[in-house]
């Protein structure tokens, strides 16, 4: 049974399974109305019960079919409410089929006014000089660690922080990955890198079919599962990919690269 039918059937037995309580619950009211009379006692009317063993019967099971109705309907609710991890993955496969859509090429006078923009913007003058020597040192150390490995050939020394989305980014180019865009993908994304990479949700589950499509997509523009191994290996300074589970991964890894940016 394939995933589609399984959530259907599930769904279906849910709503039958609702519709039988509401049902049992109208029952139960009906049979309790039925079982007391109104005899008039002076200036009030005075309910009477005629059958007071079946009246607390039909009370008793009213109290649970109500009860369990209110748990089917609050159950439902639940699930169908999409999750924030959902909505997540509903975003990024919504931008990557727009990155996927041609786009207009750029006037080259546009490329002369960005270049020169970009040659102005440098770092700020308030930026303390032995936290950038620190920063560069660990830029030029990280970078001559990525170049010796084979899986990330390529790896420009600019990338470390000023990556544009070219071609070759993961999520918006269309294009061949590089090893400069991969880095920027674990930095901007850690959840999706490390779900490429374990083939499973943070909490354990299965990928969705919209997922393993994008993930496929990617391994054909040349992103592996060894190369964001070797990247989040040398980022985290691990010798081996920890057993824990993978939700606790991925807060060790965002923890970090938020360490290393701020």
């Amino acid at each position: 049974m394939n995933r589609l039918n399984a959530s259907t059937a599930f769904m279906t037995a849910v709503t039958l399974l609702i519709l039988a309580l509401a049902g049992a619950t109208y029952h139960f009211f009906s049979e309790m109305n039925s079982n007391y009379v109104l005899v008039q006692s002076g200036i009030s009317p005075v309910r009477r019960v005629m059958n007071p063993y079946k009246y607390t019967q039909n009370k008793k099971g009213l109290i649970f079919s109500l009860s369990f109705l209110i748990s089917g309907i609050s159950f439902t609710i639940m699930v169908l409410l999409p999750s924030s991890e959902k909505e997540a993955q509903t975003r990024q496969a919504i931008l990557a089929r727009k990155a996927k859509q041609p786009q207009p090429a750029m006037e080259p006078q546009e490329a002369v006014h960005e270049a020169e923009g970009a040659e102005e913007t440098g770092p700020s003058p308030m930026e303390p000089e032995e936290g950038m020597e620190k920063r560069d040192s660990s830029k030029e150390e990280m970078i001559e660690e990525l170049d010796s490995l084979d899986a990330l050939e390529g790896f420009a020394e600019d990338s470390w922080e000023n990556i544009t989305e070219g071609e070759d980014d993961v999520v918006y180019g269309t294009g061949p990955i590089s090893g400069a865009a991969i880095m920027d993908f674990v930095h901007k994304f850690p959840d999706s890198a490390l779900k490429f990479l374990y083939r499973k949700q943070l909490n354990g589950k299965p990928l969705t079919k919209e997922e393993e499509d994008i993930y496929a997509d990617w391994e054909s523009r040349n992103m592996t599962r060894s190369k964001i191994r070797h990247y989040v290996l040398n980022l985290m300074e691990w010798d081996q990919l920890p057993r824990d589970p993978l939700y606790e991964i991925w807060t060790r890894l965002r923890d970090h690269i938020f360490d290393i940016i701020h």
